[in-house]
């Protein structure tokens, strides 16, 4: 007698102390029952009624016993979940739990593979996410730290740029003009700016003097599509150099600028600065 024949045997055996007679039941009942004495925590049941009903109703329950066989804890469910991400199988948050968008992921990434797409993991597949999981965690830190050390880098060269800004206008503050600085610099100037990605035209409006030489304003900024934003600003004045710092900026997603232009009279000609402490693009200012 074949395994699956001793199968049926069995389930007739069981048929047999169930009440009523055993003649009529139906093979949706026989497999109701079969399925009903299928503890989900032995391997060898589960492995059984796959045999016997290869597409039985309670296909996917057996799939999830056999995958709840392996134990995954949540971790190693979210290193399954990083490696259908790092594969471009979209498997939603990385929280280990297998919600649709995981078990979609997993179906198809199966189906990829040529394994049967049943949403469910089996040992050797489980194994295989992991394993791409933790490269995909290994070069997210790596990243993480890279961009940390580039964060670090960018702001010492923006404070070596800023010094050396500083130093080059305390050496020039002796060619400054006769022009009350205070009377210049307060009040509304209009920006011409041709940024990386678009033309801007804007105002700088300085409303009060901070120190001898620091005043405060907003620089509002205007784009194609009714576009805007407005950031904060320091300006640093010595003799012909304006140093412009942005803070603050009303979109969240907006970097602050920074301006370094020298004065003429009524008029600012200079470059932005980019978070790198690189010189950018040409600016000019008017009043």
């Amino acid at each position: 007698m074949t395994r699956i024949g001793e199968y049926k045997f069995l389930v007739i055996l069981l048929l047999l102390v169930q009440p009523g007679p055993v003649l009529s039941q139906t093979d949706e009942e026989i497999e109701d029952v079969f399925w009903q004495s299928v503890e989900c925590k032995s391997k060898r049941q589960v492995q059984a009624y796959l045999e016997v009903y290869p597409t039985g109703r309670y296909l996917a329950e057996a799939w999830a016993c056999q995958e709840g066989q392996l134990g995954l804890d949540r971790a190693e469910r979210r290193l399954v979940q990083h490696g259908l991400a790092a594969l471009d199988y979209s498997a939603g948050v990385a929280d280990g739990l297998f919600g649709p968008a995981t078990r979609r992921a997993i179906r198809t990434w199966q189906g990829a593979k040529e394994f049967a797409a049943t949403g469910y993991l089996t040992r050797d597949q489980a194994d295989t996410l992991m394993a791409q999981g933790r490269e995909a965690v290994a070069e997210q830190r790596q990243r993480e730290e890279a961009r940390r050390q580039a964060q670090d880098s960018t702001q010492e060269i923006k404070r070596e740029t800023e010094a050396a800004v500083r130093q080059e206008a305390e050496e020039k503050a002796a060619l400054k003009t006769d022009i009350d600085v205070e009377e210049v610099i307060l009040g509304s100037w209009s920006i011409d700016w041709q940024g990386a990605n678009a033309h801007y035209t804007g105002t700088l409006s300085v409303d009060r003097q901070l120190a001898t030489n620091k005043f405060h304003g907003w620089v509002e900024l205007r784009w194609a599509g009714n576009n805007h934003v407005q950031q904060e600003a320091e300006i640093t004045v010595s003799g012909e150099q304006v140093l412009i710092n942005c803070f603050n900026p009303s979109m969240e997603t907006w970097v602050p600028d920074n301006f370094f232009l020298t004065r003429e009279g009524r008029r600012m000609d200079g470059y932005s600065i980019d978070d790198q402490g690189r010189k950018g693009s040409r600016i000019t200012l008017t009043k």
